[in-house]
């Protein structure tokens, strides 16, 4: 586990998800040395993404 949210277990298989996602959007404009380079900042990026996304949908499950 990364961080819980809510209750909600943030894992590190959602968090390589998300890297992944972002690394593919990289790809196609910036080459892959300075991807490596960025890669902390990309998994920072992706852990606060992740979080963000579980608190918006548990924002959204509490307005139903």
């Amino acid at each position: 586990m990364i961080a819980s949210v809510n209750g909600t277990e943030i894992t590190a298989a959602d968090v390589e998800q998300e890297v992944k996602s972002i690394v593919m959007q990289y790809q196609q404009q910036v080459p892959q040395d300075q991807i490596n380079a960025m890669m902390p900042n990309i998994q920072k990026q992706a852990i606060e993404s992740v979080i963000n996304r579980q608190l918006l949908m548990d924002e959204a499950n509490r307005k139903e």
